[in-house]
């Protein structure tokens, strides 16, 4: 007669009808620190026709950021991973109307936690 394999399932290995306990595994440090807040958003390439947002990077405790948020007039419109993005994207996928508008951005970081918002930039839509 064969004697059965062990096999693993979820944390619980499987003998021969017993079950033993997994050995237990130390759960990871969990990052609790935001990103720092994005600073110095402006337009650029206005004179040539293409209008884009650009921040400076965020830095994170980490070594990295996952992505950003642009946000208009405090709704999540857009999740680039660059520090750029283009305002005519955000007219006509993210459906942004004519007017004035509040543009904000977030940095995120590999375990999730949100910066706080940028400092606004008005932007006008026609």
């Amino acid at each position: 007669m064969l004697s059965p394999i062990p096999r693993l399932v979820a944390a619980v290995v499987i003998t021969g009808g017993s079950l033993v306990a997994a050995p237990s595994v130390a759960a990871a440090a969990t990052d609790v620190t935001p990103p720092s807040v994005p600073q110095n958003l402006h337009v650029s390439g206005e004179d040539r026709g293409q209008a884009i947002i650009s921040w400076d990077p965020s830095t994170d405790d980490s070594g990295t950021v996952r992505h950003y948020w642009v946000l208009v007039d405090g709704q999540q419109r857009a999740r680039p991973t660059a520090t750029t993005y283009d305002i005519e994207t955000l007219v006509l996928l993210c459906r942004i109307t004519s007017g004035p508008h509040d543009i904000t951005v977030e940095a995120v970081d590999p375990s999730l936690n949100r910066s706080a918002q940028s400092a606004p930039l008005g932007i006008t839509v026609r």
